[in-house]
């Protein structure tokens, strides 16, 4: 499973536009020595061309004296960003990605842009500025395409210009690859189909404007005999929700995943929930995903959210939360950021859901619903919880395991409020008999030295 969840995130971060950067990865140029000009682009300067081992890299390097800067335009006929007529596209894309590395003489700014136009107007706009001293390897940059009016654009035009502080200087760079790309096309500050209500009922299980493992693996040729990820009309709200339910494979466990990407563009994606890449665009400081969720059947096991803010292209905010198996009824969860030293606006956020853990169990039930992006923190957040309890439902024999080894006090109490046991824990995983008491739903309270959580119990 692990091995296909890695396939699953790897490659590209977004769908393409329709039209296409001519020659985007610089694959079908001739190697070529100063003066020279790329197939499609305009090169005034000394460029060498090289075969990588994975994409052709242009590296670009100034006259030694400084007087020839960087300016690499996306027009065969022109050097001039006012006069460059550029490529035809059919589209709106919201960034454009680039795969670099560079290094700069102190004071100089590498410039990034892109201008879109319609009927030969200027109608979207990005701009990326680079400063001393840079990356030592390759990285991905996006840069946001900003647009004043509806509508899609006709041509576009890519720059990279160097503006020099001083004559004497220099500057070496790497470029690998251009893109530009469409965030799935959804309105800002709006996670994707948040109550997947809409969803398309196939037999790949797309939900719009998602991607799922079970998709992934028709793709790659590995179908599932019942797909990971269905259709549940237990829904917390509206009409329909996500389930995943792990299969059985090998001896293992598969789970299910989902992340905020369509089709091939989920395919592709490069991130994990570790190391998370872009996926939806935002334009406003988010500092929580909420939703609600219910983690059947799943003995120890527990389900992963991952959350996670960029700015042009940078990791500024990340955290996976661990949900916890829960009893019959949605529970509610938060996934709250810290910004720590960032004090700018997000332009990107990225979303990673998968339905368990490397200790899957066959047969666990995850559901997902009501997702949804908030500017402030509510106090009813989930952090990290500190006691699994397990199987619930339970006939009175209850497993009770505490995160970290913390000590505490256990309580049952029943919905009026009464105290009807408790039972020091020693930090170990030990079995607890519950009192015996009609069926229906109780509430474990467990209190340590940090906080006081409360979850729900079915005793049959």
């Amino acid at each position: 499973m692990r091995h296909f969840l890695a396939l699953l995130f790897i490659a590209s971060c977004s769908q393409l536009v329709k039209g296409q950067i001519p020659n985007p990865s610089f694959e079908d140029s001739a190697f070529v020595k100063y003066p020279s000009k790329l197939n499609s682009w305009s090169t005034p300067n000394e460029y060498s061309y090289d075969h990588g081992s994975v994409d052709a890299t242009l590296d670009v390097s100034n006259d030694t004296d400084g007087s020839n800067p960087v300016n690499l335009v996306s027009d065969p006929n022109s050097f001039d960003w006012n006069a460059a007529r550029g490529f035809r596209i059919n589209g709106r894309p919201d960034s454009l990605i680039v795969w670099m590395t560079y290094s700069l003489s102190p004071g100089d700014t590498l410039f990034v842009r892109t201008k879109n136009r319609e009927t030969g107007n200027p109608f979207g706009y990005g701009e990326g500025q680079f400063t001393f001293p840079g990356p030592f390897s390759v990285e991905r940059y996006a840069i946001k395409i900003d647009y004043p009016s509806p509508g899609f654009a006709d041509s576009g035009l890519i720059q990279f210009f160097v503006k020099q502080a001083n004559s004497g200087t220099w500057h070496d760079i790497e470029i690998q690859k251009v893109q530009l790309v469409n965030f799935i096309g959804q309105p800002l500050n709006v996670t994707p189909n948040n109550n997947f209500n809409d969803w398309e009922q196939d037999s790949m299980i797309q939900p719009k404007g998602w991607g799922t493992y079970s998709y992934f693996s028709q793709v790659i040729g590995f179908p599932f005999a019942t797909p990971i990820e269905t259709f549940t009309t237990d829904a917390s709200s509206g009409s329909f929700a996500i389930k995943m339910t792990n299969q059985s494979v090998g001896g293992g466990a598969e789970v299910g995943a989902i992340i905020p990407l369509e089709g091939l563009a989920a395919v592709n994606y490069e991130g994990d929930l570790f190391n998370p890449e872009p996926m939806i665009p935002v334009d406003k400081k988010y500092v929580s995903l909420l939703g609600d969720y219910k983690l059947l059947n799943a003995g120890g096991d527990s389900a992963r959210v991952g959350f996670a803010m960029f700015s042009n292209g940078s990791l500024v905010a990340n955290k996976v939360l661990n949900l916890p198996q829960s009893g019959s009824s949605y529970s509610n969860f938060e996934v709250h950021l810290d910004y720590d030293t960032f004090s700018g606006t997000p332009d990107s956020a990225a979303i990673l859901i998968t339905s368990g853990t490397d200790n899957a169990v066959g047969g666990a039930e995850f559901f997902i619903d009501n997702l949804r992006l908030s500017e402030t923190s509510s106090l009813k957040r989930i952090e990290q919880p500190l006691l699994r309890i397990y199987p619930n439902p339970n006939n009175g024999v209850l497993q009770v395991a505490p995160i970290n080894g913390q000590k505490g006090l256990l309580s049952i109490i029943n919905l009026q409020g009464q105290l009807l046991a408790s039972h020091y824990i020693d930090g170990n995983e030990q079995t607890i008999l519950l009192p015996k008491v009609p069926a229906g739903v109780y509430i474990i309270r467990y209190t340590s030295n940090e906080s006081t959580q409360n979850q729900k119990i079915i005793i049959e």
